[in-house]
This record gives structure tokens, C-alpha cells and sequence, in this order.
């Protein structure tokens, strides 16, 4: 789940006031628990958004390629590619 202070930060760059409560239901609203089973899962656009999970989903061929096209942007932000 995204969190409250992240969410709020945004939405302030972005110029959306936003009282604390609507902001905790559009989180809750929001979340991958509250999407129905058929629009979910594998194959759909809506996934599981699991920290790192990514790397399971690629061939470590189309990861060499991947690494070779943005890995030194990735690593300048931080990213362990």
C-alpha cells in the first residue's frame, strides 16, 4: 500500500487539495486487495506490485538487454539492477 505522507506529497506537487480522510479512502479504495479477482493477476494490467518482483518475470537475456539500455540510469537513482 502506497503510503499516507507519500500519496499526500504528490498530491500537493500535483496541486490536489485533499483533506487527510480522503486521502485514507482513496488508499483503502485503491489497493490491490479491493480490485476484483478478474481484473488482477497474472496476464492482467493490475499486479501484484511486489517489491523486486520484477526480476522473476524477465528471461536473464531480456535482463542483459534491459541492463545494457537503462542500467546506469536505474543504478543513478538508487536501483539494484
Amino acid at each position: 500500500m502506497i503510503q499516507l505522507p507519500v500519496l499526500g506529497l504528490f498530491m500537493i506537487f500535483l496541486g490536489v487539495r485533499i483533506g487527510e480522510k480522503e486521502l485514507k479512502c482513496l488508499v483503502e479504495r485503491s489497493s490491490f486487495e479491493m480490485v476484483s479477482a478478474g481484473e488482477k493477476g497474472e496476464g492482467k494490467v493490475i499486479r501484484k506490485a511486489k517489491f523486486g518482483d520484477w526480476k522473476e518475470a524477465f528471461s536473464d537475456e531480456e535482463k542483459r538487454i534491459m541492463n545494457s539500455v537503462m542500467g546506469e540510469t536505474l543504478r543513478s537513482f538508487g536501483y539494484d539492477v
